[in-house]
């Protein structure tokens, strides 16, 4: 039992290390990637009268996968850590 504490604590921390070095460069462009997105598919859509460019699509889907993404790693490195430990933000 105590080295699956120990297993916990150190899993944690490197997802936390992890996350805190992919997190400021991810959320950036993420959140500039959607409305990138949404500006060239509503130009496509114009310009063709209809639907527009499905690579615009799959952008802001990537764009908001990332995000959600980012949260939930941000979620699993909180809360894998043992209670006892945690730091209540």
């Amino acid at each position: 039992m105590k080295y699956l504490f120990l297993f916990r604590c150190v899993l944690s921390d490197l997802i936390g290390i992890i996350h805190s070095l992919i997190e400021p460069s991810l959320n950036i462009i993420a959140r500039l990637a959607f409305p990138i997105g949404l500006g060239w598919f509503a130009y496509t859509s114009y310009k063709v009268q209809g639907f527009g460019d499905i690579r615009a699509v799959y952008l802001m889907g990537a764009s908001a996968g990332v995000l959600i993404a980012l949260y939930f790693l941000d979620l699993l490195g909180h809360y894998l850590k043992p209670a006892e430990l945690r730091i209540n933000e």
